[in-house]
């Protein structure tokens, strides 16, 4: 007669209650005590899964030596980044896992080396975050959370673009595209599509976001979108800003343009800038602002 089996005796002999079929059939026992998340990987009880039990069977199916990455290595990391989707997992190309609808797996002859967070292996910031930016699928997503993750600290640009030196993969492309667009320091879709605005209009490149003081006395007057120092013209795509009259005490013509006005109208857009940047140009009125 086979004896009972206390499991939660037996659990804790496993992370996260989670054990391999195999680890299982060494003690003599079968995969009924458990219920199968991935194949081959088992949870034990009957208690619906949580994330971090996920995890772990994903590190299992992958092999020995598989690291956590994507979305879920960023929240370990401490990184508040959007639902995470499918678990996603690194893990030696010769270990022969395939993915699934639970779990992604991509097989990889260079490992990093593992960073553990809160008892899971994972790959440092800058592969994590890259790996999240291959499979978001279009520039503007992967744009921003490399943007959030850069802006918070987190890692910043050299070590995204060494990064994805080394790793290359699938969906790489869309990465770099965001990485290129960020050192130009366009961080978000309407600081791009200002950038093709401009580039349209035939003008001269801006100083983009640029910090104008008073060239009298040095009094700080605003940060603006963009900067023309010669003739003198500022142009803000959002809100009129509330240093608007020290900007035009001094002697600097704004073009205010809405948002969404990148975007619906750019011809029209790059008309006002043109018209505004000869207006400006032929106008005996000193500027008396400087970056």
């Amino acid at each position: 007669m086979q004896a009972l089996v206390h499991l939660p005796a037996l659990s804790g002999l496993f992370p996260h209650r989670i054990a391999r079929v195999g680890q299982l059939a060494a003690l003599g026992l079968n995969a009924k005590y458990g219920q199968t998340l991935l194949p081959g990987v088992v949870m034990l009880g009957k208690s619906p899964p949580r994330r971090t039990q996920f995890l772990q069977a994903a590190l299992f199916y992958a092999g020995s030596h598989a690291v956590v990455t994507g979305m879920d290595a960023l929240h370990l990391h401490g990184v508040t980044a959007a639902e995470p989707g499918p678990i996603h997992v690194l893990a030696p190309s010769s270990a022969g896992a395939r993915s699934n609808d639970k779990v992604r797996v991509t097989g990889t002859t260079q490992l990093p080396e593992p960073v553990m967070r809160k008892g899971f292996p994972c790959a440092p910031v800058p592969r994590a975050a890259l790996d999240a930016a291959r499979v978001l699928g279009t520039v503007d997503r992967a744009r921003g959370l490399l943007g959030m993750l850069v802006r918070g600290g987190h890692t910043d640009i050299a070590e995204l673009r060494a990064e994805l030196g080394r790793s290359r993969s699938a969906g790489s492309g869309v990465a770099r595209k965001a990485l290129q667009e960020m050192a130009a320091g366009a961080y978000t879709p309407a600081e791009v599509q200002a950038r093709d605005v401009v580039r349209a209009s035939g003008l001269p490149a801006p100083s983009w976001t640029a910090a104008l003081h008073h060239t009298d006395d040095g009094r700080f007057l605003a940060v603006v979108d963009a900067w023309w120092p010669k003739p003198g013209l500022a142009w803000e795509f959002g809100e009129s800003s509330r240093h608007d009259r020290d900007l035009a005490a001094a002697g600097v013509p704004v073009v205010h343009t809405p948002k969404a006005r990148l975007f619906s109208e750019p011809a029209a857009v790059a008309a006002e800038l043109r018209h505004a940047y000869k207006h400006v140009s032929r106008r005996g009125e000193p500027c008396r602002a400087s970056s």
